[in-house]
């Protein structure tokens, strides 16, 4: 998901694990999945794990313990998802984003793109492309829209024909 994520610049796969000490003065090492660093300067580790395995080895209470210790250095912050935070939806659309986005916004169809700065209501995507049906690849240009920040999902969901998209209230397409 953080490959189609813009405000990333850089992700670290499996950083070496961060040494940290118990309350019991133990040292213990913590692994993080992802280094992520983004346009800002922040750093974020994160930690991916279904919710079972969790709970059975402890993960949160040792990332917690590891957390107080971590330097700036390291990251700014720790998130831990499982798939009760990463659903399949998410997962899905960034696999549809990563698979059908990236368009440059001047290179999407232009009556599409005009068309998206002038909705005022949710719009079915498949209705989108049944009015560009004759436009080769509509639905990777209702993506980029998407992807580029100019149209969002109404409610949410999974990026599809049968779903709503809205303009975006923080910019008007070109």
């Amino acid at each position: 998901m953080m490959l189609v994520n813009r405000n990333v610049i850089s992700i670290q796969d499996r950083p070496a694990p961060v040494s940290y000490v118990t309350a019991d003065g133990e040292i213990c090492e913590c692994k993080f999945d992802y280094l992520v660093d983004y346009a800002d300067g922040t750093r974020t580790a994160f930690v991916v794990q279904y919710e079972g395995t969790m709970e059975r080895f402890h993960i949160r209470e040792k990332i917690e313990a590891a957390r107080h210790q971590l330097g700036r250095k390291f990251a700014n912050k720790v998130v831990v998802h499982s798939e009760q935070t990463i659903t399949a939806d998410m997962a899905k659309n960034a696999e549809i984003l990563w698979a059908c986005g990236g368009i440059p916004v001047h290179q999407i169809y232009a009556p599409l793109r005009e068309l998206a700065s002038t909705l005022n209501g949710a719009v079915k995507i498949g209705v989108l492309m049944t009015m560009f049906a004759d436009v080769d690849g509509i639905f990777r240009h209702v993506v980029s829209l998407i992807d580029n920040g100019y149209l969002a999902l109404a409610n949410g969901g999974r990026i599809s024909p049968e779903n709503y998209v809205v303009r975006t209230a923080k910019r008007k397409v070109a």
